[in-house]
């Protein structure tokens, strides 16, 4: 007889890790599991400290996913950074902690404070952030971190236009503000061990290969990719990622029939959303070279010698800006094939279009080579609000091929036209 639980959660990702702990916490009776594919990192000697988290990219806790070919990038395919661990992308990302603009998040103001732990307790606006939360937040400035690019940075954003906000995780984040990370005395805090687990049977390195569907329709469990089966008496939770999660519901025979049908899965429900209106962050960045490098601007310095310089990310700044709206009212007017006016969400009002990194740190494999050393900085623009949109689909019925990703990147005027404005404001800047 299959071991049985009350909720089988599929992904330990931070969504998983919240929801399994969350759900432990509901009832004393209720019986969680958590299957992840990847292994416990706990005592991986490269993820407690998020400064390493470049070593983690393509590494054995990286899903490290490449798009099909996108025809609108010269058909270039791009690499797709995926935790394949417990504790998912906490346990490899860079630990930014970015709220975004109230426009879009606004519905989640309770649960972001929920979660936080703000830095500056006594003296932060408790309306807006939490203080009791299990994720603790650290600035720049009160890390003690004294970048000798800091002063010139805000003057040349200054120059630009580009005004400086107190808070960039208010609710409304344009302008120049100081990063915040989720780090606690420089360490990364992984969503296993931020949120208690302990009533929660965790296993790893387990591949799901399908949700089990009985002939009413309903999940009764998942069958693993070495054919075992565990039942679920309540509820069977995929919280497996973007990518993931469509991958694990076609396999399931939930999903598009053309898709099912091209790798001989049997339909159990015709849903044709899965897979659909996928939509990525999409990041181009630049190198600069540093005309003074002699004056240990940047990280491979031989100045750098201050520790509290490693207790984050080497920048200072987060800048998140509009576009000029009514160039944008023309891109969208091209992409929609009607006249845009000022009542489009897009266009309404000044949105967060796109974020801008400065990176006192460059480095680059190949195309072009950058050592790290002192010689560069990165830059780095983020489009926020995309309209593009792609589609995941399978590349087979076996569930240890990864998943076919199109994320259409750049494929509507609107985006291109983003680009371009960040682009140019990056260059005015600098």
């Amino acid at each position: 007889m299959a071991e049985t639980f009350d909720f089988i959660i599929v992904g330990a990702g931070i969504g998983g890790c919240v929801l399994a702990s969350r759900l432990s916490q509901a009832s004393s009776s209720y019986s969680v599991l958590l299957i992840e594919a990847g292994p416990d990192v706990t005592d991986h000697p490269l993820v407690p400290n998020g400064m390493k988290y470049s070593r983690l990219l393509h590494s054995e806790l990286d899903w490290d996913y490449k798009t099909v070919t996108q025809c609108y990038l010269d058909n270039r395919a791009c690499y797709q950074a995926a935790g394949k661990a417990v504790s998912g992308g906490s346990a490899i990302k860079g630990g930014g902690w970015l709220r975004g603009d109230e426009e879009d998040y606004n519905d989640w103001a309770r649960l972001f404070r929920k979660t936080e732990h703000h830095h500056d307790e006594k003296s932060v606006n408790t309306e807006i952030h939490g203080v009791e939360g299990p994720i603790r937040t650290e600035s720049v400035s009160s890390t003690g971190r004294k970048y000798p690019l800091r002063d010139q940075i805000k003057a040349a954003w200054a120059s630009a236009g580009v005004h400086e906000t107190a808070d960039m995780n208010s609710g409304s984040p344009l302008g120049v503000g100081e990063l915040v990370e989720n780090r606690q005395n420089g360490m990364r805090q992984l969503a296993s061990t931020s949120y208690d687990l302990s009533r929660v049977k965790v296993i790893t390195e387990t591949l799901v290969k399908c949700v089990m569907i009985d002939d009413e329709n309903q999940a009764t469990g998942v069958e693993l990719s070495d054919g075992a089966k565990i039942a679920a008496r309540r509820e069977v939770i995929i919280s497996s990622g973007a990518y993931r999660t469509p991958q694990v519901l076609m396999l399931s025979g939930i999903g598009p029939s053309d898709e099912l049908k091209k790798h001989g899965i049997a339909q159990k429900v015709h849903s044709p959303g899965v897979g659909k209106n996928f939509h990525d962050h999409f990041a181009v960045t630049q190198w600069w070279a540093l005309r003074h490098p002699e004056k240990n601007l940047a990280m491979g310095s031989p100045g750098w010698t201050d520790p509290s310089l490693f207790r984050g990310l080497p920048m200072d700044f987060v800048t998140t800006q509009s576009v000029p709206l009514e160039g944008l009212k023309r891109a969208l007017t091209i992409d929609e094939g009607r006249l845009v006016g000022h009542e489009h969400p897009l266009v309404h009002s000044p949105r967060a279009h796109h974020e801008t990194y400065v990176v006192y740190a460059g480095a680059n494999a190949e195309n072009p080579k950058i050592s790290l050393d002192d010689s560069h900085i990165t830059t780095s623009i983020v489009i926020m609000l995309l309209t593009s949109r792609g589609l995941i689909t399978l590349a087979s019925k076996d569930p240890s091929d990864a998943p076919l990703i199109h994320p259409n990147y750049c494929a509507t005027e609107a985006d291109r036209y983003v680009f371009r404005e960040g682009l140019i404001k990056i260059m005015s800047m600098l």
